[in-house]
């Protein structure tokens, strides 16, 4: 019986342990979303987001989605691409659909997606008239 005590009592211990890796996490994450909401860079690309896109970023802060926030600041339209890392850079062109975009140099990478971007508004306005 005592063994079956100290077995349970392991059994909690290691469950509280869990409990507590898992708070630590969420703490953490949500830390790390008010640092971002509250850094000047979100600022300024809220003040440039439509009424759409500050709704998305709504939801997206409703479900503590912290991917998805930094996903929103590597890919806003309004960051002009020459600032951005390769990597944001690679993220954008994943977003845009250029093919081999892994292969690309940042210059490279740069180039193809301005063009892209190009096409897409002109593509745009087009349908508009």
């Amino acid at each position: 019986m005592g063994k079956q005590i100290v077995s349970n009592s392991e059994k909690n211990m290691a469950k509280l342990v869990t409990v507590q890796d898992g708070l630590h996490d969420t703490i953490l994450k949500l830390r790390r979303i008010e640092y971002i909401v509250d850094s000047h860079l979100f600022q300024v690309f809220w003040g440039r987001s439509t009424k759409e896109q500050q709704l998305t970023v709504i939801e997206v802060l409703e479900h503590r989605d912290l991917i998805a926030l930094i996903k929103w600041l590597d890919t806003h339209p309004s960051l002009d691409v020459g600032e951005l890392s390769s990597g944001q850079l690679k993220a954008r062109a994943r977003m845009l659909k250029i093919v081999n975009y892994s292969r690309l140099t940042k210059v490279e990478l740069i180039r193809a997606i301005k063009e892209c971007e190009n096409e897409r508004l002109q593509a745009a306005t087009v349908s508009k008239d």
